[in-house]
Parts: structure tokens; sequence; C-alpha cells
């Protein structure tokens, strides 16, 4: 994971991957009820982005607060999300934070 920012309840981010194979893929898995349920989403390709070794993809996570479904009275919910990473040749390479997950909290005021 290259880089991450939150605007209101939207997280934007940016990964680097090694410019492995012409054909590839970035995908963003996440949850908001520890992995009862996910949803996938597709990164996108930056232009321009290309350095030599690698291309960076972006993505954006939106969420409601009500997707947090936090317990009552607790002013907390987290959401938790991986990277997976595909080439065309059939290379699955995932970053979960090693083995932790990416895991953002969202604390209402």
């Amino acid at each position: 994971l290259h880089s991450l920012t939150c605007a209101e309840t939207t997280v934007y981010g940016t990964v680097s991957v090694m410019n492995r194979h012409f054909d590839k893929r970035v995908i963003v898995r996440y949850t908001f009820n520890e992995w009862s349920t996910y949803i996938e989403r597709d990164a996108i390709y930056m232009l321009g982005s290309h350095d030599g070794r690698t291309d960076k993809f972006s993505f954006a996570i939106y969420a409601r607060p009500e997707d947090f479904h936090p317990s009552p009275g607790v002013t907390s919910g987290r959401l938790h999300f991986a990277i997976c990473f595909k080439t065309g040749d059939g290379t699955e390479v995932w970053d979960n934070n090693n083995d932790r997950n990416y895991t953002l909290n969202l604390i209402s005021h």
C-alpha cells in the first residue's frame, strides 16, 4: 500500500505494484462486519504512473456511517481491507498487512 487518505467516510488509496506482466489487475477487498461478508472493487490504473519498475493503481472505498453497524452505545466501527494483485500469467499476490489486514476505525463525534 503506497498511500491512504480519508475524506468524510470515503477512503482513497494508491497502490504501487511491480511491473511483472503487462496484463495486471489490482483488487481491493473490504468488509464492515469482520469478514461475514465482503465487497471487492477494482483499482484503476493511473495513466503515466509507470516508472520503469512499478505501476500505480488508485482506489476509493465509499462508506456511510450506517455501513459500520456499531453496537448500541458504541461510537466506533471498523473497516478492514486487503489488496490483491493478479497478473495475466496467473500470479496472485495478497497484501494484507502481514495477516492483520489494514484496519480503519470510524469514530463518531
